[in-house]
């Protein structure tokens, strides 16, 4: 059966898994990461100051710090690309 993408953060979160860029805790339930990834990545996409490179690193140690987040892998270009097009930024 298809999962159903109840959110923007929920997408972004089921594609960087999907990709094998970010790896979830076992136990750790994908709707609550969904929305503290969608809060966190928002902020760090909205501001005003940072290049797009320190933006892509600042994204990628979001996600490193967050609970239910076990590792992240990949580009941190790839994981903003992803974050923008999910996030409308």
């Amino acid at each position: 059966m298809p999962r159903v993408v109840s959110s923007p953060s929920a997408a972004l979160l089921d594609e960087l898994v999907g990709r094998g860029l970010v790896v979830l805790v076992p136990q750790a339930r994908r709707e609550v990461v969904a929305r503290f990834v969608g809060r966190v990545v928002a902020e760090v996409l909205e501001h005003p100051t940072l290049s797009d490179e320190e933006r892509a690193a600042a994204v990628v140690e979001a996600l490193v710090g967050l609970a239910g987040v076990d590792d992240v892998f990949g580009e941190d270009a790839e994981i903003l690309a992803l974050a923008r097009r999910h996030l409308g930024h």
